[in-house]
């Protein structure tokens, strides 16, 4: 069973009004999936539900102010009504039901945040973008000369508008949340709000694929759109977005789907500094990519907020480790910001940013050949890992390092 947050029209009551239904997840209610960033803490506004006032954040009144309808009640999932955010059982037992909740609901509503400054005109743009798209050949050449002939009838001054605007659009707080990855990539369709304007998710990929274009054409005209294109069309923040995109295609399209492991690799590493995706919760930093791996089978018992953020990462690595994945070893980066006492040596810790390693995980030297086998891992102590490894060879002697001078 699962609740569902009836959202009263404005014609039954001018403030917001809410009622709570228990439903069955094989029921075939059509309902949408709210995805928003919760927002700080401390700012606090009250509904009513089923006739109570209930405290929920400033963003979600303001998502719940901009969604209700003039004549027409609607049903959501909202986590934060939805789940006793108070009973650690509950919202563990729901955050297993995620995958089902966001591939079953009719629309995911990706809400962003009101409108900003300029938000609006860029969203027209998203639009005429992926309009653009459908018409040109899926070539860089037609690509920026299409732009181009789009920079007459858009104009310099909005131009100059647009970029500042997008590179807000890119820096929003809802792109970094990290349960948005999933909730992205789950939706069977994703309707995109941004203040009072609206896009499908389809218009905002059409619009994002015409933009990674025209940034990897070499040569451009002076004073062109393609130019405006690659150089206010590249905000650092831009990796955020093109993160969770890239993630859902890679979820609705690829089988079989990765590992958890590689899902953490490329959600949660960094390649540069800017890119962290964020958790009001630790443990959520894995709990909320579970949904989209090809092994959540094996971690089904895992999600369990009563347990502490330095025992979920320390049975993720033991499992890790039993699943072969050695290289998870690299991910072992200092300083912690879990306390050091509560977490092996061998552990990760995913609270905190985690480089890259330099060399990845994939290299086209083999040193082993073509043996597959993988070290054994065994436990002593809960503390403690113990690791096979194969000799190689002797040392024999050893002298100093070679001096080029």
């Amino acid at each position: 069973m699962i609740r569902l947050l009836r959202l009263k029209s404005r014609a039954h009551s001018p403030n917001l009004a809410c009622e709570i239904v228990h439903c069955d997840m094989e029921s075939d209610y059509k309902y949408f999936a709210l995805s928003y960033a919760w927002g700080s803490g401390g700012q606090k506004e009250h509904i009513l539900v089923d006739g109570y006032r209930c405290a929920i954040s400033k963003h979600l009144s303001e998502a719940l102010q901009h969604l209700q309808m003039n004549d027409e009640d609607q049903l959501y999932w909202i986590d934060q009504i939805c789940i006793n955010q108070a009973n650690d059982e509950e919202k563990s037992d729901q955050v297993s039901r995620m995958r089902t909740i966001f591939e079953r609901a009719w629309h995911v509503v990706a809400w962003l945040g009101r409108s900003e400054e300029d938000s609006d005109l860029l969203i027209a743009f998203f639009k005429l973008l992926a309009e653009e798209e459908g018409r040109a050949e899926d070539t860089l050449r037609s690509i920026t000369g299409r732009l181009d002939w789009m920079s007459s009838y858009v104009g310099d001054c909005r131009i100059a508008r647009i970029t500042t605007a997008f590179n807000g659009f890119c820096n929003r707080n809802y792109w970094k949340r990290v349960w948005v990855i999933q909730e992205f990539a789950l939706a069977k369709t994703t309707l995109i709000c941004c203040g009072r304007f609206t896009i499908e998710f389809g218009v905002l990929q059409s619009a994002w694929n015409i933009i990674r274009r025209a940034q990897g054409r070499q040569k451009v005209e002076e004073n062109s759109i393609g130019q405006v294109v690659q150089r206010g069309f590249n905000a650092p923040a831009m990796n955020f977005v093109s993160g969770i995109l890239t993630r859902r295609t890679r979820y609705q399209e690829e089988t079989p789907r990765e590992p958890l492991f590689q899902v953490m690799c490329s959600s949660l590493t960094l390649e540069t500094d800017y890119n962290q995706v964020q958790a009001s919760d630790t443990r959520d930093r894995v709990f909320a990519l579970m949904a989209t791996c090809s092994d959540g089978a094996e971690f089904d018992t895992f999600r369990d907020y009563s347990t502490s953020p330095a025992k979920v990462y320390t049975i993720l690595a033991r499992r890790f480790l039993e699943q072969g994945h050695t290289d998870n070893l690299a991910h072992c980066q200092f300083p912690h910001n879990l306390d050091t006492d509560a977490l092996p040596s061998w552990v990760p810790d995913w609270s905190m940013s985690i480089h890259s390693p330099i060399m990845g995980f994939k290299t086209h030297y083999r040193a082993s050949a073509t043996l597959t086998q993988s070290p054994a891992p065994s436990f002593p102590e809960p503390s403690t890992v113990a690791l096979q490894g194969i000799l190689v060879d002797t040392i024999c002697e050893t002298k100093n390092a070679w001096d080029l001078d």
